[in-house]
């Protein structure tokens, strides 16, 4: 739509900045709707219930004494590092 027209066209654009706005919006929501982003963001969401899953193993190891409070602290911190930059990619996508 942009790209569209001539002189004219541009100048109304340039006029009415809602214009511009109602495009970018337009393509923003194409390319969320793309398959390629669908599918990474279905990638991006099991990796984050896997290690969501994994954190609450942990966590239930350590409730029923199989797991020591030492070894729950050293190893939490391996499953956050991922939780959160999986949930910081989640919210690019999204």
């Amino acid at each position: 739509m942009l790209a569209q027209g001539g002189p004219r066209r541009r100048r109304t654009l340039i006029e009415d900045p809602e214009l511009i706005t109602a495009e970018l919006d337009r393509r923003l929501d194409a390319a969320r709707a793309s398959e390629p982003t669908k599918k990474r963001q279905d990638a991006v969401e099991r990796d984050l219930t896997r290690v969501g899953k994994g954190i609450e193993r942990l966590l239930i190891a350590y409730q029923e004494d199989l797991l020591s409070l030492d070894e729950l602290r050293r190893r939490m911190p391996e499953l956050w590092a991922p939780e959160r930059g999986l949930r910081v990619g989640l919210q690019a996508i999204r």
